[in-house]
């Protein structure tokens, strides 16, 4: 474990798993030897007490125990069932020790104070409001409506507001939509105004629609067009997007449409935009959206067709990236075609990328090129399967 780095030598090692296991004795330390070594004779008596006390004195020294005194004094007050001050022990070691070795056990017995407490811990205010949101998922009734529209208007953390949100979505209840709505439209808490906006994609209604289409065109907010689009894909708007796409000005959510549109297999859309003069900055983005969307055939016509040759490459690539069945056939029939050196190189590392070891072998006993030839051989020692170890072992014994 990591905190055993900052020992020069110890008589047994350390076992801290838990709040249930021992701790073996340790001589000698690095700084602050004897303060240091006391504290772990301490551990070694079960004396927590005063191992809480003497490592909460090393813990304030300088030297180059504090994080690990940090460490050993939250462990003692666990066993002492301390555990709320164990847990800020361990959170003033994390935050005053950003990068301490010790940092990971810290985080080790976090959890495991955690799983510890269980439900004897103590239920929070929010715990107990979450508690009775819950309670109203049944119910779609006028004053269950007026409860959770108190509790999103009320100082009550944005956790329990986004789960009232939530809650909220679920009633058939026209007031209930009428809350959403005005939440979608509300600027002055933009992390609220999302989660509205996201509830509108899922309902997919003409009226959400509408009312998403308004809000993108007067917010001034980069986020929030962001999560209308993504709320426009969970709605099944292609074509919104595909408009929004051509019409768009900003070139971050004009790309945001673009990989969108992928997302839902709009392939005729993003063939269309590719198409577009006005679309050739944004070509390469196309082509990714292309692949998310699984259009093998567009992206092999893209490798055939395109006279950019960043964009030829980018397009074999993505072949790499896509469902090997449809493209493995499609880049065999590339790399066979009268291509140039650079596209077959292409074609190889596209091959690797879907560790492709029956295609790149067969190019290896088949290719004439040389520097081709090491290029596969290269790419094919780094697929790890039984096919390759098989064709290495011929050529060991040849």
């Amino acid at each position: 474990m990591k905190r055993f780095n900052q020992l020069v030598k110890a008589s047994s090692k350390v076992i801290a798993t838990g709040l249930i296991c021992g701790v073996l004795s340790m001589s000698s330390l690095v700084a602050n030897a004897s303060d240091y070594e006391k504290g772990q004779e301490y551990l070694d008596q079960q004396n927590w007490s005063q191992a809480k006390a003497i490592f909460d004195e090393v813990s304030k020294n300088k030297g180059k125990n504090q994080d690990a005194a940090l460490y050993w004094k939250a462990y003692a007050q666990a066993k002492s069932s301390e555990y709320s001050e164990a847990l800020k022990t361990l959170s003033s070691l994390k935050k005053r020790f950003p990068k301490s070795n010790w940092r990971d056990d810290a985080n080790a017995l976090t959890a495991e104070i955690k799983d510890q407490l269980g439900d004897a811990s103590e239920i929070s205010d929010d715990e107990m409001k979450l508690y009775a949101i819950n309670s109203l998922l049944s119910s779609s009734s006028e004053r269950t409506v007026e409860i959770l529209a108190k509790i999103i208007k009320s100082e009550s953390s944005d956790r329990v507001k986004k789960r009232a949100i939530f809650v909220l979505s679920q009633s058939s209840h026209e007031q209930a939509y009428g809350l959403i709505t005005q939440l979608a439209s509300d600027a002055s808490n933009q992390e609220l105004q999302m989660v509205a906006i996201q509830t509108l994609g899922m309902t997919g209604s003409g009226k959400s629609l509408a009312l998403l289409k308004q809000v993108y065109s007067e917010s001034n907010s980069q986020e929030i067009k962001h999560q209308i689009l993504k709320s426009y894909m969970i709605a099944g708007e292609k074509n919104t997007l595909f408009e929004l796409a051509k019409s768009e000005k900003d070139l971050e959510l004009q790309k945001h449409s673009i990989h969108l549109i992928g997302v839902m297999n709009g392939i005729d859309e993003l063939v269309q935009l590719y198409k577009q003069k006005s679309f050739k900055g944004l070509r390469e983005d196309i082509i990714n959206a292309i692949a998310i969307g699984g259009g093998v055939d567009e992206l092999l016509s893209i490798a055939q067709n395109e006279s950019d040759q960043k964009l030829v490459l980018e397009a074999i690539h993505k072949m790499g990236i896509v469902n090997q069945d449809k493209a493995e056939g499609k880049l065999l029939d590339l790399y066979t075609s009268d291509a140039s050196s650079v596209t077959k190189s292409a074609v190889i590392q596209a091959l690797f990328i879907q560790s492709n070891a029956k295609a790149l072998i067969n190019i290896v006993k088949t290719e004439k090129d040389n520097a081709l030839k090491r290029k596969a051989l290269k790419r094919l020692s780094m697929i790890n399967s039984d096919e390759v170890l098989e064709f290495f072992s011929q050529s060991l014994q040849q």
